[in-house]
């Protein structure tokens, strides 16, 4: 067990969740779980608007790219990442010894400090709660943008809002997401 480090390994661009649920199946049929340890693709969420939906799509941190815990060592868990289709090599390697390929694991404040970006990233999406009530607001996309209102509900979980817009002389409450609108100084 003391062999399990994290390594890094090259994989097509693109192909990075395609490969990680391959070699997830492949450690469970040839039941390498004990080997390697956990596959990860650094990633997080991000949400952009346009003509009025919102979509949300994962934004890779290291495209091209995909984290290993795993022993490496031992010849089978090996074998099955490097001849994995897709797999390119690894990131870094120490030297060969007995035509043997020794990947170079990665140090311990790098992967560190990577897996705190993803944790951090987390963290500030439960956290981001940018609206008060009562708060003046500017639309900047979707059918009313350029118009001004008070906030009178926040949805923290859809992360919408109801703001009071004036649309045709009337006060009328709109629901917007929160990246649709913008606070007034």
């Amino acid at each position: 067990m003391n062999d399990i480090k994290w390594y890094v390994i090259k994989v097509i661009n693109g192909h990075e969740k395609k490969i990680k649920l391959y070699l997830e199946t492949e450690i469970l049929n040839q039941n390498l779980k004990n080997y390697i340890i956990k596959i990860l693709i650094p990633s997080q969420e991000v949400y952009s608007i346009r003509k009025g939906k919102k979509y949300v799509r994962k934004k890779f941190f290291f495209p091209g790219y995909i984290l290993l815990y795993a022993n490496l060592f031992h010849i089978k868990s090996f074998n099955i990442i490097k001849n994995t289709s897709g797999v390119l090599g690894f990131l870094t390697f120490k030297g060969l010894k007995n035509n043997f390929i020794l990947p170079q694991s990665i140090r311990k404040n790098e992967i560190n400090r990577i897996l705190g970006k993803i944790d951090e990233n987390k963290k500030l999406e439960k956290l981001i709660n940018p609206f008060i009530l009562g708060e003046i607001v500017r639309v900047i996309d979707g059918p009313f943008i350029g118009s001004t209102g008070n906030i009178q509900k926040i949805f923290k979980e859809r992360k919408k809002i109801n703001v009071m817009l004036k649309i045709f002389g009337r006060t009328t409450p709109i629901e917007l997401h929160y990246m649709q609108v913008k606070k007034t100084l």
